[in-house]
């Protein structure tokens, strides 16, 4: 996704049907990009939220802030009340793992989501 190429991100993932419990995360975190992508902004948080759970209890940290992330900023998108608490949610794990581009990236949603409310 980050080489802006949807089609080959959506065929990289394809019909995976993983069994191992860290792959099978990683294709749900997979589909909630391309769902978030594409603009389906509800189905993403749902499978971000999915991710986020999964990989708390995983304890994967890097990849439970990641669907944090995910999950606040469609979130945002969608305007729903909660997305300040995600996003701190992602941004604690962040400042613990010593993150800085996506501490960075969390605050400016964070600024965008006390924008939204003002």
């Amino acid at each position: 996704m980050a080489a802006g190429d949807l089609d080959r991100a959506t065929a990289l993932v394809g019909d995976a049907q993983p069994t191992i419990l860290r792959n099978r995360l990683s294709v749900l975190a997979a589909r909630a990009v391309l769902a978030e992508a594409r603009g389906e902004h509800n189905d993403a948080a749902t499978r971000y939220a999915k991710a986020a759970d999964g990989w708390e209890a995983y304890g994967h940290v890097l990849e439970h802030g990641q669907a944090l992330l995910g999950l606040g900023r469609c979130r945002l998108s969608l305007g729903e009340p909660d997305t300040e608490q995600t996003l701190a949610g992602a941004r604690r794990l962040f400042a613990r793992l010593r993150a800085a581009p996506l501490l960075a990236e969390t605050d400016r949603l964070l600024g965008q989501t006390v924008a939204q409310t003002s």
